[in-house]
C-alpha cells in the first residue's frame, strides 16, 4: 500500500491509497507552510506563496499519518462494482439469461405459467419445479448447475444492475 499525493484540480491537498483508491482530502492550513508571525524556520518571510519546504514537510507528515492509520477494507464487491464479468448471468427481459463473455450463450430461459410462477428451461440441465419469483427460479438454476455467478439485469439504456438473489 502506498499513499500518494494527487492533483484533482481543486485547492485541497488530496492523498489517495494506491491499493483501494480511497481519498483523503485536506484543506491546507496557511500556517502549515506560511509564517504569518514572521519568517518560518527556513528564513522565508511571510508571503502569499509561503514556504515550499514547510508545505512539503506538512504533506510528508500527512502521508506518514495516513500510511500509519489507513487499512484497506477488503473489497468483496470488486467484481460487482465493475459490471458483469465473464461467466456471470445477464438478462434484459427476465426471460432469457445468457452467460456473459465469450460467445454470450443462452444459459436458460424462464417461462411464466398461468398461475404466475416460473419454470426454468435449460438445454443440458433439468431444473424441476415452479418458482414464485424470478429470483427463486434463478437460484434453482444455480443450485442445479452447482454454479453461483452474479446475475445482472441490463436496462434498455445499457446499464447493468446487480440482481439481489439473497432474498430469494
Amino acid at each position: 500500500m502506498a499513499i500518494e499525493l494527487i492533483d484533482d484540480g481543486t485547492m485541497d491537498t488530496v492523498l489517495r491509497c494506491s491499493d483501494c483508491a480511497e481519498e483523503f482530502r485536506y484543506s491546507t492550513p496557511m500556517d502549515a507552510y506560511d509564517a504569518t508571525d514572521g519568517p518560518c524556520e527556513h528564513g522565508i518571510p511571510a508571503s502569499g506563496d509561503g514556504c515550499v519546504d514547510c508545505r512539503d514537510a506538512w504533506i510528508e507528515e500527512l502521508i506518514t499519518e495516513c500510511s500509519d492509520e489507513h487499512a484497506c477494507e477488503p473489497d468483496d464487491d470488486d467484481d460487482e462494482s465493475n459490471g458483469p464479468q465473464d461467466e456471470d448471468l445477464v438478462t434484459s427481459d427476465n426471460v432469457h439469461f445468457y452467460s456473459y463473455g465469450g460467445p454470450n450463450r443462452l444459459a436458460f430461459e424462464l417461462q411464466e405459467t398461468s398461475t404466475g410462477h416460473y419454470r426454468v428451461h435449460a438445454r443440458a440441465l433439468q431444473v424441476p419445479g415452479q418458482y414464485a419469483t424470478v429470483e427463486r427460479a434463478i437460484r434453482a438454476y444455480m443450485h442445479a448447475s452447482q454454479y453461483w455467478p452474479n446475475c445482472w439485469f441490463i436496462s434498455d439504456h445499457g446499464n447493468a444492475h446487480l440482481m439481489d438473489l439473497e432474498r430469494a
